[in-house]
């Protein structure tokens, strides 16, 4: 049977270091995470998403190295997306014909329409909707079910 866990420096040094050896500073060092791909490090909208996301993202694993190119996809979509919103405010979303009359969509409503579906498809596998959020995190807390509940879940269609 295993002795006791190690303690930390910290421990120690607050214990004022009984064994008068010398500590270790065993803290490990910060991970860092996978690096944007170019094609998002040149777009400087694209790349604050990123870095507005990142760390949350590897914080709760939900980034990895094989992640890499289909976060860097949402973070585009995201800045694209924020860019149709300036450009639907500034120029609105009806085009009007001035020798016929007829309406029709802005360029610009189209563009937010359209990357509004892309974002929708996009984030599910990160969990930035709280459906997928919930998805992504509570299949992997199935250890405390019971094997009824868990049964049950997996008939509902939940795991």
């Amino acid at each position: 049977m295993p002795g006791c866990p190690p303690k930390s420096a910290a421990a120690k040094k607050a214990a004022g270091n009984p064994g008068k050896r010398p500590i270790k500073d065993n803290v490990a060092p910060a991970v860092a995470g996978p690096q944007p791909p170019a094609w998002v490090a040149s777009r400087p909208k694209a790349l604050e998403q990123w870095h507005a996301l990142a760390p949350e993202m590897l914080a709760r694993k939900t980034l990895t190295l094989f992640d890499v190119n289909a976060f860097g996809r949402y973070c585009l979509a995201m800045a694209m997306f924020l860019e149709s919103v300036v450009l639907l405010e500034k120029h609105g979303m009806v085009n009007v014909n001035i020798k016929t009359g007829m309406s029709s969509k802005s360029a610009a409503l189209n563009a937010f329409l359209d990357l509004s579906g892309d974002l929708r498809s996009t984030d599910a596998p990160f969990g930035f909707s709280p459906v997928s959020r919930n998805k992504l995190f509570t299949s992997e807390g199935d250890e405390g079910l019971s094997p009824r509940e868990k049964e049950l879940r997996a008939l509902e269609g939940g795991a």
